[in-house]
């Protein structure tokens, strides 16, 4: 049984910590060359943590959110915070997207396209 491996690769600026930033080509080659040899469980366990951590991130943005009405966090630190965070989070999207194109069948109901309402009487017509 052959074992796979499957890497992020996350280069943070560390001179402010801001903003993150994501090495796309490397990414994309990690993904051609791993995704194909990685298991659908595997895949699938690794969606419903990023889901997860989405759930985290949007709380921890929320919360932020709050606080600036509260004073507990400048309005220029907060959004600057809030925005590291909406670009994480369209990150993890963006794994998943790669996880969901390598394994279509795990992409969730929720995600797929709805036949618009046209289409579907179209359908029901030629039967």
């Amino acid at each position: 049984m052959q074992r796979s491996s499957f890497r992020l690769a996350l280069v943070v600026d560390t001179s402010s910590l801001f903003p993150i930033s994501w090495q796309s080509t490397l990414w994309r080659h990690i993904v051609d060359s791993q995704v194909q040899a990685m298991k659908r469980d595997f895949a699938l366990r690794i969606d419903s943590l990023l889901n997860g951590v989405r759930g985290s991130l949007d709380s921890i943005s929320s919360y932020m959110k709050n606080n600036i009405r509260y004073g507990n966090i400048s309005e220029d630190e907060g959004k600057r915070y809030i925005l590291v965070i909406g670009q994480t989070m369209a990150k993890t999207i963006e794994i998943s997207e790669d996880l969901y194109r390598a394994f279509p069948d795990t992409l969730p109901d929720e995600l797929k396209s709805r036949p618009s309402r046209k289409r579907t009487r179209e359908r029901s017509r030629r039967s």
